[in-house]
């Protein structure tokens, strides 16, 4: 019996009634209950920054806030203000600085008008932005980009391709719109005569067939 007694008393001094063991989950020797990141052994306490690359293109914002970390901020964060690097978009790599433009093509068709500001830019202004004032003639429909130059166009009522009457000034691009045309000599502009298609094109000279500029 008194054999007994002492394996109990072993069992018991082994395992049972022992502290409790403090749990954590990482192994980085903070516990659970005071590591902000208890599944990551790299982080584990909050430090403050007052400066945030987002994108981790070299350029910072100031902006406060904590974040989890080991003993040093993540690369991307800053414990201080970082003088004369505001990024401009801290959400997109390739922009950080502002750049003035004179100039702008905002439907990208190759013709600019005249526009000044600034813009949100990498090293160089972004397409459709100019540093250069637009050469004439610019764009008189910078919203479309089949349209561009201003011509004189008549009305073409037999659709020939050739017009007729008092012409007016319109945006164009390398054509008129439907029921107009860039030459307006057509001498019998008629669409209820089958034959004047035929008649007003022959008619005409070769210097007539020339678009005006």
């Amino acid at each position: 019996m008194s054999c007994l007694l002492v394996a109990c008393a072993i069992v018991a001094g082994c395992g049972g009634g022992g502290g409790s063991r403090v749990a954590d989950a990482d192994r980085d020797s903070v516990a659970d209950a005071q590591d902000c990141a208890p599944n990551d052994p790299t982080a584990s306490r909050l430090l403050a920054f007052q400066s945030e690359d987002k994108d981790s293109d070299g350029h910072f914002v100031n902006a406060t806030g904590e974040v989890c970390a080991g003993s040093a901020l993540p690369p991307k964060y800053a414990s201080t203000p970082v003088a004369g690097s505001a990024d401009c978009d801290d959400a997109n790599a390739t922009r950080w600085q502002l750049l003035a433009y004179v100039a702008r093509d905002a439907d990208i068709d190759g013709h600019n008008i005249a526009s000044a500001g600034q813009v949100c830019s990498g090293t160089n202004l972004p397409s459709g932005y100019f540093a250069v004032a637009a050469v004439p003639p610019e764009d008189c429909n910078d919203a479309d980009s089949s349209m561009w130059r201003l011509m004189t166009v008549w009305t073409d009522a037999d659709g020939d391709a050739v017009g007729a009457g008092r012409g007016t000034v319109s945006c164009v691009g390398n054509a008129a719109a439907a029921g107009f045309s860039l030459l307006g000599y057509d001498p019998l502009d008629d669409p209820a005569n089958p034959s004047s298609p035929g008649t007003s094109t022959v008619e005409l000279a070769a210097w007539q067939l020339t678009p005006r500029l």
